[in-house]
């Protein structure tokens, strides 16, 4: 992460697709490594002021100062649908992280080595590319901000999705373009062809046709609800149970990401399957011995 940074630096303006792209995930991770969400959680949750062994806190009686587990007993009680909400927050920030890693992997391996796409400006939409890195990092954070005021967390909500149909858009441009450019097929001399239109298959099988906007747009539409709900004194002067509206983005949460965990792992099984063959026909034309036989 830090060497790639390094490098950008030190280049300049990098031309390299892949290298590019790698800049952008780390300086996204480097923003969030440094332990913002820790920082962000603590203060909005009030952890020190539940859980400081050394300053007895005025927000519980006098008999529970003390007392670990009864300080727990009255966060739950009083911050536990944040704490929550917090918890799928960070989970579901780190799985997007290691996704876009892994689809990193896959993207590089689409390519001959011998006609890979250098050139960065020849990226559709590539100019878009920086703003969504920052910006699904800004709206990761600003999740983290507003886990107590789950209105505004709807909207962040909302806005990740739309973030999330430019990528998805992004990605489908891309592919379609290269794949069909007969400049990046690759060449028959290239003993590894065979596997690499493989997983081309594999790729535009999961991003193209697997329903991914329309995963993104019944996720919009659950958010929306959630909002409704959170709103409902303000629209119908109906009260609802406060948890009601943590509850339902929660479950938004966990709907997406067993959805995708599904997606993933076909896709990556199937990545794999690939590598496997590769390795033994690598090793077949080296004569080398399969030490795992």
């Amino acid at each position: 992460m830090l060497q790639d940074i390094r490098t950008f630096l030190k280049k300049g303006r990098l031309r390299n697709v892949e290298q590019t792209l790698r800049f952008y995930i780390s300086v996204s991770d480097a923003i969030v490594a440094i332990g913002l969400f820790s920082v962000i959680f603590t203060y909005k949750l009030q952890l020190l002021n539940y859980f400081s062994s050394t300053d007895p806190i005025d927000i519980l009686p006098q008999t529970m100062k003390y007392d670990f587990w009864l300080r727990l007993h009255a966060f739950m009680e009083q911050k536990g649908k944040e704490a929550l909400l917090a918890l799928f927050t960070f989970i579901w920030y780190f799985t997007y992280k290691s996704a876009v890693r892994k689809e990193m992997d896959i993207v590089v391996q689409l390519y001959s080595r011998f006609n890979p796409p250098h050139n960065w400006e020849n990226v559709v939409g590539r100019h878009w590319i920086p703003l969504l890195s920052i910006g699904l990092t800004a709206a990761y954070l600003a999740l983290a901000w507003f886990i107590d005021d789950i209105k505004i967390y709807c909207i962040i909500l909302l806005l990740l999705n739309v973030l999330d149909i430019r990528g998805n858009s992004i990605i489908r441009l891309n592919l379609s373009e290269y794949f069909l450019d007969k400049n990046y097929i690759p060449v028959d001399s290239d003993l590894h062809k065979r596997f690499i239109m493989r997983r081309r298959e594999i790729a535009e099988q999961y991003c193209i046709r697997k329903p991914q906007l329309e995963r993104i747009g019944l996720m919009m539409a659950a958010n929306m609800f959630a909002f409704v709900l959170a709103s409902s004194d303000t629209f119908a002067g109906v009260r609802i149970w406060e948890e009601i509206p943590y509850i339902v983005v929660i479950a938004i949460i966990v709907a997406n990401e067993i959805t995708m965990f599904g997606w993933r792992r076909q896709r990556n099984r199937a990545i794999e399957s690939v590598e496997r063959e590769q390795e033994i026909a690598d090793r077949d034309r080296s004569h080398e011995p399969d030490l795992n036989a």
